[in-house]
């Protein structure tokens, strides 16, 4: 398959607890950032993609809560995630983010289109339908189909 998006192209590379992106992504002067403390599976994540969801929360202008990075096969079953989830490959390019807001989700979504990802989806789980509450699921995986929004 014809390799997708921002990250077509360039090799996947673990970001490891001394890897530089955790230095050049890190949280500075008030302006956000990402810490390995906000992924369960912080050394099984995509550098690369690490950078990218960096440059995209910066633009967006709007936090991005982390709610699911890489998934073990095990959590994957157990959170009810689809059996060939992104989140299940490694190095992982999926994250889901928690959204508080209509705004929220709209400004995620078009920086994600921005950026060129090309597999986004969009739920709300448990959502308070005066807030708009809900995730976003952006992720660049490079097995599965492109150009697909749930």
């Amino acid at each position: 398959m014809k390799e997708h998006g921002p990250l077509a192209g360039i090799p996947p590379e673990f970001a490891h607890v001394e890897h530089p992106v955790w230095d050049v992504i890190a949280p500075r002067d008030g302006v956000g950032g990402f810490t390995p403390a906000e992924f369960r599976y912080p050394w099984k994540m995509d550098a690369r993609f690490l950078l990218l969801l960096y440059m995209m929360r910066l633009d967006a202008g709007v936090p991005f809560r982390l709610t699911s990075d890489h998934r073990p096969p095990e959590r994957n079953q157990a959170v009810g995630g689809a059996s060939s989830s992104a989140h299940m490959e490694v190095p992982c390019t999926a994250v889901d983010l928690q959204v508080l807001s209509n705004h929220e989700r709209f400004r995620i979504v078009r920086t994600a289109m921005k950026y060129g990802i090309h597999r986004i989806g969009v739920a709300k789980y448990d959502a308070d339908t005066k807030t708009g509450a809900g995730i976003v699921h952006i992720d660049c995986s490079r097995s599965l189909p492109p150009d697909v929004c749930w």
